[in-house]
């Protein structure tokens, strides 16, 4: 994997199949007590997002394992969703 630059927060996650996906963490926030992490999208481990790919934000609900590494959760239920969107809306978040 090629250098990061200083301060930025790359995160990776691992789905069903096994491939890892690569995430900037570019801001967290607090909804109702549960912590979310707002992500742009980097790529896999193998390639890069295609030229001309239109960044959007990713969010994935924030909880601990056991050694206190965060761990990122897709977000499964539509309410729990909604109530995370509805917020980010209200912070007028670009």
């Amino acid at each position: 994997m090629s250098e990061r630059p200083e301060g930025v927060d790359i995160i990776e996650t691992t789905d069903e199949n096994g491939k890892v996906h690569i995430f900037e963490r570019v801001e967290e926030i607090e909804v109702n007590g549960q912590p979310y992490a707002l992500l742009v999208y980097q790529g896999s481990e193998d390639e890069k997002p295609p030229e001309g790919y239109d960044e959007e934000i990713v969010v994935m609900r924030v909880s601990k394992d056991p050694d206190g590494t965060d761990v990122f959760e897709q977000i499964e239920d539509e309410e729990e969703f909604d109530r995370v969107l509805t917020y980010i809306e209200a912070l007028d978040m670009d």
